[in-house]
C-alpha cells in the first residue's frame, strides 16, 4: 500500500511538474522568432478581415469622391471651364453688338463711311492734295512705321 501511494503521489507530481513546463513554454516562447510573438498578441483573424474590408471601402470612397470621374477634382475643373466659357461667350456678344453698331453707322452715315475710306484705304476727295511726312530717322537707329488703329483692325 505504501508503493501504491508512492506511485499516485509520485504521478500527481510528475503531471504538475509537466503541467509547470509546458506553461512555462507557451509563456517564453523558447524557439520562436520575433515575428511569431507578435502574430500571437496580434489582431484575430475576423477582426483582419474586417480591418482590411473597411481600408477598401474608405480607400474606394476617396477615391470616388475626390478622384473618380464625378470627384471633387473633375467637378471643379469642370465649373472652372464653365466660368471661361460664360467669359467668352459675354466678350463675343459684346462683339456682335459692337460690329452691329458699326454696321448701321457704315450703312446710314456718310461721314463715318468717308472717315473710314480715308483711315483704311488712304484715298482722297478729288481736287483735295494728300501730303505725307515722312521722318529721317539716323542711319544707325531705324523706328518701327507707326500705324493707326484702323490699320491694325483691318488687317
Amino acid at each position: 500500500m505504501l508503493f501504491s501511494d508512492f506511485s499516485t503521489s509520485s504521478s500527481l507530481i510528475v503531471k504538475q511538474y509537466y503541467n509547470m513546463l509546458k506553461r512555462k513554454k507557451k509563456k517564453v516562447f523558447p524557439h520562436s522568432s520575433f515575428f511569431d510573438k507578435i502574430k500571437d498578441r496580434g489582431i484575430p483573424k475576423n477582426r483582419k478581415i474586417k480591418v482590411i474590408l473597411s481600408f477598401i471601402v474608405f480607400a474606394f470612397l476617396v477615391y470616388r469622391f475626390c478622384a473618380g470621374p464625378y470627384g471633387f477634382f473633375q467637378i471643379h475643373s469642370l465649373l472652372e471651364e464653365k466660368k471661361s466659357l460664360e467669359r467668352e461667350s459675354r466678350m463675343l456678344k459684346a462683339e456682335i453688338v459692337d460690329l452691329g453698331i458699326e454696321k448701321k453707322r457704315l450703312n446710314d452715315d456718310p461721314f463715318y463711311i468717308e472717315k473710314q475710306a480715308r483711315e483704311r484705304l488712304g484715298l482722297i476727295k478729288e481736287g483735295e492734295k494728300m501730303y505725307r511726312v515722312i521722318h529721317k530717322e539716323k542711319p544707325g537707329n531705324p523706328k518701327p512705321l507707326q500705324t493707326s488703329p484702323a490699320d491694325s483692325a483691318s488687317r
